[in-house]
């Protein structure tokens, strides 16, 4: 019974009441207000009252005691013995014989209680100790579970024992397929330089951070911070905790700042190297050009700096943009316009022969903003036009349902693979590597398309066959009454 921790009071009291013949057995803790008592008359019970007079003066006895002094009537001897442990005193127990028995207590029985008494107080200091010590773990299991950061453990040949449940998440694999393998067999990390620092830990460096780029089961790569503490005896590895932490987004989105700066860098240096050259020429030769090449190198700067404008225009816009159509809201004013003359005058603005515009003769009525919508458009046409051959056309169509317009701009690009058709409509996202320029662009005209025609209640989408060509569409809200 006392190596045991349920119930272990109750039934030392049942036990030891039995095995010294006595009337009563009881316990009395130290900051209890009650005490625990099984009685000859009721020997299978444990009750539970008020410290007797008798014991509450007894309950600070220096040791072992037997008495017949100062009792209540009914009671003939009392046997009291401390509980203490460790230094420690947990209260007393007492055997007591009342008066109509002929059994009496004897110092034989003071001797056989007392180390009984001792090893009860012992286990209960056990118990305490145990129930600390689950306390603690149930805590840590928490801090474990409850982290959004990785947590594992790995033992001395770099096995795993603990594996927690966000790092379950972050690799997709887990706690039950990890456990007992070695972290060398359970990530794959795809550069074998990177691959011998799985396990960085040493006797002379126990801490040790690192980063590294992981596969997970799915394909999808994950950008990893691991920061090992080992603890080692005798120069061996012992166990190894390590805390992940999930860099994937700040490494994508290092990896963005610095296409985007590549990006910008190119776009903006393209107009500006013909206005520097035409600047210069016109203010060294210009009293000497014929009067048509003079004029045409002011048109040609007038354009590049127009161009310059509106990669400047597209950047302000772009960083006033959130993810959400509720971020434009008061950017926009909504009205009905004609989506057909929209149409006609964004493809007359670009002024290209490749632009073949298939529209309705009368009037299209949307809801819309009429600058916005003509923004949304020729981003569109342009960048048609920009990812078609030059020998292909560009196809401008309208078609309309009951409450919807839409305007279809198909190319005969190179196509949109389909894991990409989402991501060309993310800020400074394009299809091609954005360290080859093979294609102008800042990487933001369609996200403006589509966060203007959002805020216009409206949307823009795209259906693309690879090697074929791409279409993608706006869609508008189609008014009921005419426009004004």
């Amino acid at each position: 019974v006392l190596a045991e921790r349920n119930d272990v009071e109750r039934r030392f009291l049942l036990l030891v009441r039995e095995a010294f013949d006595a009337d009563l057995a009881v316990a009395v803790l130290d900051g209890a207000d009650a005490a625990l008592a099984v009685d000859a008359d009721m020997p299978g019970a444990l009750s539970s009252g008020p410290v007797p007079a008798h014991l509450a003066a007894l309950r600070g006895v220096g040791g072992p005691l037997l008495t017949s002094e100062n009792l209540p009537s009914d009671i003939r001897q009392t046997l009291v013995v401390p509980l203490e442990s460790g230094g420690r005193r947990f209260g007393i127990v007492a055997l007591a014989v009342r008066g109509r028995r002929r059994r009496r207590l004897s110092t034989r029985d003071l001797t056989l209680l007392t180390p009984l008494a001792n090893a009860l107080a012992a286990a209960m200091r056990g118990a305490e100790h145990l129930d600390r010590l689950v306390e603690e773990t149930s805590k840590l299991h928490a801090v474990v579970a409850q982290s959004t950061e990785g947590i594992l453990m790995l033992d001395g040949d770099g096995a795993v024992q603990m594996w927690s449940s966000a790092f379950a998440e972050l690799t997709d694999i887990t706690a039950a397929e990890a456990a007992g393998c070695r972290l060398t067999e359970l990530l794959d990390v795809p550069d074998p330089a990177e691959g011998g620092r799985l396990l960085p830990v040493t006797a002379d460096n126990p801490r040790s951070v690192v980063e590294l780029t992981i596969c997970r089961p799915d394909g999808e790569a994950r950008r990893l911070r691991l920061a090992h503490s080992g603890v080692f005896a005798d120069g061996a590895l012992v166990r190894d905790v390590v805390v992940v932490r999930d860099l994937t987004r700040e490494h994508r989105t290092e990896r963005l700042k610095a296409d985007f700066i590549a990006t910008v860098s190119h776009e903006l240096r393209t107009p500006l190297t013909p206005i520097i050259g035409y600047l210069d020429l016109l203010r060294t030769r210009g009293d000497q050009m014929p009067p048509d090449k003079r004029e045409k190198a002011f048109d040609l700067i007038a354009d590049r700096a127009a161009h310059m404008s509106r990669l400047v225009e597209d950047l302000l816009l772009a960083s006033r943009m959130g993810d959400t159509e509720s971020d434009l809201a008061l950017q926009v004013s909504v009205d009905t316009h004609d989506l057909a003359g929209i149409v006609r005058q964004a493809a007359d603005d670009l002024d290209a022969p490749r632009v073949k515009v298939d529209l309705p003769d009368g009037a299209v009525p949307v809801r819309c903003d009429a600058g916005r919508a003509i923004q949304v458009v020729t981003n569109l046409i342009s960048n048609a036009l920009k990812y078609s051959p030059e020998t292909e056309d560009v196809q401008v169509r309208m078609r309309h349902d009951d409450d919807r317009v839409h305007v279809d701009v198909t190319d005969r690009g190179r196509g949109i693979p389909a894991d990409q058709l989402e991501k060309v409509f993310e800020k400074f996202q394009r299809v091609e590597d954005p360290m080859t320029m093979s294609t102008g662009g800042t990487g933001l005209g369609l996200f403006i398309a589509r966060r203007l025609a959002q805020a216009m209640g409206g949307d823009v989408g795209v259906r693309s066959t690879l090697n074929v060509g791409s279409v993608f569409t706006l869609t508008l809200r189609r008014a009921r009454q005419p426009v004004e």
